[in-house]
């Protein structure tokens, strides 16, 4: 059993019947809450779910209700576990963004290994692992596909 970090790419691809990853996403959640993994979401997750899940389509997010929202939220919330931001996340998310000389965009998904070093969580499952390549290091970036065709790997 290991305890993973998911992203929020899973949660909504999970829940959107209509994304060409839902199958990935709800079957990799599924194959890990299966196996016993411990599943985390973090507060930055909780947040980013709803923005994306509201934001109109037209401004790149679903334009979903805010009761649809909710009901993943609710759902996503009951199914993972959470633990609350640690009071030094501020002071990690400097120090890998500092150290690593991380930029632009790509400082927002920082938050994520911040909460997952203070937590003690060495993997993220997530679509995006290029953008916690040069955190390598720090924590392992886990494709739901390569999670699918080998879960004994991790």
């Amino acid at each position: 059993m290991s305890a993973w970090l998911v992203d929020t790419n899973l949660i909504l691809r999970s829940a959107d019947s209509d994304s060409v990853h839902h199958r990935d996403a709800f079957d990799c959640l599924h194959s890990m809450a299966k196996n016993g993994e411990m599943i985390f979401i973090s507060s930055q997750t909780i947040y980013e779910t709803w923005v994306v899940a509201t934001r109109p389509i037209l401004r790149g997010g679903l334009g979903w209700s805010v009761e649809r929202a909710r009901f993943v939220l609710d759902s996503a919330q009951k199914r993972f576990l959470h633990l609350p931001d640690p009071a030094d996340m501020l002071t990690e998310w400097r120090r890998i963004v500092e150290t690593y000389h991380i930029t632009g965009y790509k400082a927002h998904d920082m938050r994520f290994v911040a909460y997952a070093r203070l937590h003690r969580i060495p993997r993220i499952l997530t679509f995006n692992t290029d953008d916690f390549k040069a955190v390598s290091s720090e924590i392992t970036a886990v494709h739901p596909r390569d999670y699918l065709a080998n879960p004994e790997a991790f």
